[in-house]
């Protein structure tokens, strides 16, 4: 019988060994976890002082972090002129008043009732355009898509 004690006491003793590996694993897991939870918090708040510093000291930032600041700005630059390209091209009005952004067909704001600006004809931007209605058209068309109005023949 002091054989079966003897291995009911090295199960024992394995078995509780094992559990305590498991919940130290467990608590390692968690640990790790609360880890990467709190350095993605860090970075967040780090971003949010770069902006909040961005936006207060934009225009006379200090001179170690000149360049960076240089660097947003050449940047949103470049986004504008991104976005006044995409507007162009898809012939959107925005509205002046509030930013909304209206169909080209449209008149007035949808969302404030402002009045529109009218959208530079196609031919300025680059392409032809029906003489009726505006609509870019393609190169020899021999009829406008939007409005349908017989077009001039190309020239040879």
């Amino acid at each position: 019988m002091a054989f079966f004690d003897d291995l009911g006491a090295k199960l024992s003793k394995t078995g509780q060994k094992t559990m305590q590996k498991a919940n130290d694993l467990a608590d390692i897991t968690k640990l790790n976890m609360r880890t990467g939870e709190l350095n993605k918090a860090i970075q967040e708040l780090y971003a949010k002082v770069g902006e909040q510093y961005y936006a207060l000291h934009r225009e006379q930032p200090e001179e170690a972090l000149a360049s960076l600041c240089g660097e947003i700005d050449a940047a949103n630059q470049e986004l504008e002129q991104i976005r006044a390209d995409v507007q162009r091209i898809r012939q959107i009005k925005v509205c002046p008043s509030c930013g909304y952004e209206n169909p080209s067909d449209a008149s007035f704001c949808c969302k404030c009732s402002a009045a529109l600006p009218e959208l530079p004809r196609r031919e300025e931007a680059g392409g032809p355009v029906c003489p009726s209605c505006g609509a870019p058209v393609m190169e020899g068309a021999a009829f406008c898509t939007k409005c349908g109005t017989r077009l001039a023949p190309p020239q040879e």
